[in-house]
């Protein structure tokens, strides 16, 4: 697997680890154990629907993450 930092460097995977040990505890663990690889991949599929549009971030001031694009394109001018 490709390094996402320098090799050996105090990041490297840190945020895919990040990511990967949140989504093993939100849909994996939380909801299996699942029947089959199909189950899995629905799980995956809504979990990261979830996290990219509906979860709040702290750091949008707890927003979700379309309100914030809304808002966003909101103060955008029309061409």
């Amino acid at each position: 697997m490709a390094s996402l930092g320098t090799r050996g460097g105090r990041c490297d995977h840190a945020l895919a680890d990040t990511i990967t040990g949140q989504f093993k505890v939100e849909a994996i663990h939380a909801d299996g154990p699942y029947k089959g690889v199909a189950e899995v991949e629905f799980a995956t599929g809504t979990w990261i629907k979830r996290y990219n549009t509906e979860r709040p971030m702290e750091l949008l001031g707890c927003l979700h993450p379309a309100e914030c694009e809304v808002r966003y394109r909101g103060t955008q001018c029309e061409a």
